[in-house]
């Protein structure tokens, strides 16, 4: 556990190293097409009730203005640079206590991490059992997801295991040309956890086995 520990640390500090990297190369803005952002608010406020504890990762100045502008007043934003109403983070190393947002947020973001499995953990950490994880991801046979930065590409099948991996049922999925919007709804055990203490490094193996 202590070897696991060494390197969860190293690869928090390397997350941050390429992040730091990336937002030089695209500095933090929203430049996604209305009909995106449509999309996903209507994905919000659909399923999140307007009282909900709310965490956004990556989140820009315009996405927080409209979720106030929309009646949710309890929420959190990170994003690796501070601005406005938003705290300056890694998204791999919240620094929240355990199941302390009702919801998760994370609009275009999964795809930017180095390390999804990590990010994945630190979500289910900080959602209490039943919380909402809802975001939206780049698939990966969209050819210009390959021109920008996104280490992390997906299908619906890579999806599925991730989602039953790291302990999450399905409440809605729909899939468009670039992207995937989806929320998953956080179960009260690790199906990978279910016969007693979690062994990270068969976790990690297999892991790395399926998506490297």
């Amino acid at each position: 556990m202590r070897e696991f520990g060494s390197r969860l640390n190293g690869e928090k500090k390397v997350n941050l190293e390429k992040w730091n990297e990336l937002l030089k190369i695209q500095p933090a803005s929203e430049k996604e097409e209305p009909i995106i952002i449509k999309r996903f608010m209507s994905l919000i406020k659909k399923y999140v009730p307007k009282d909900s504890k709310i965490l956004v990762l990556g989140a820009s100045v315009p996405e927080r203005e409209r979720l106030l502008k929309e009646g949710y007043q309890n929420v959190t934003c990170i994003n690796l640079y501070s601005a406005e109403g938003i705290l300056k983070m890694d998204m791999h190393d919240l620094k929240f206590k355990k199941e302390s947002f009702d919801v998760v947020i994370a609009k275009n973001v999964v795809e930017h991490s180095f390390s999804p499995w990590l990010l994945f953990l630190e979500v289910r950490s900080v959602l209490r059992k039943g919380g909402l994880f809802v975001f939206s991801i780049q698939k990966i046979d969209m050819p210009w997801n390959y021109v920008i930065e996104h280490p992390f590409l997906v299908n619906s099948l890579w999806l599925d295991y991730i989602r039953n991996w790291f302990g999450f049922r399905e409440i809605t999925y729909t899939e468009y040309k670039g992207a995937i919007n989806c929320i998953w709804r956080k179960n009260e055990d690790l199906p990978y956890n279910s016969l007693g203490k979690i062994n990270w490094h068969e976790f990690l193996r297999k892991w790395e086995e399926r998506f490297h």
